[in-house]
């Protein structure tokens, strides 16, 4: 019986290695994946200021635009 026992000890304690390996390897695939989600958001989040930043620059050009059109036309009337 103390083989048998021992046997299991050591079944017990390969499971409970390959368990801790398995656990660590969810945890670092986990943190990868926390880091590129983190970068992608950073990066949409620059996009979109960017675009909002070139939006507001053809809005304000346009605006000083149709005032000077306005003024123009209302010089020549």
């Amino acid at each position: 019986m103390p083989v048998r026992s021992n046997n299991l000890q050591q079944v017990m304690a390969v499971r409970s290695n390959n368990l801790q390996q398995v656990m660590a390897g969810r945890r670092n695939m986990l943190q990868e994946m926390m880091t590129v989600r983190s970068n992608l958001l950073e990066k949409v989040i620059l996009v979109r200021s960017n675009m909002l930043q070139q939006a507001s620059a053809v809005t304000s050009n346009m605006s000083q635009q149709a005032i000077a059109l306005r003024s123009n036309m209302l010089c020549c009337v």
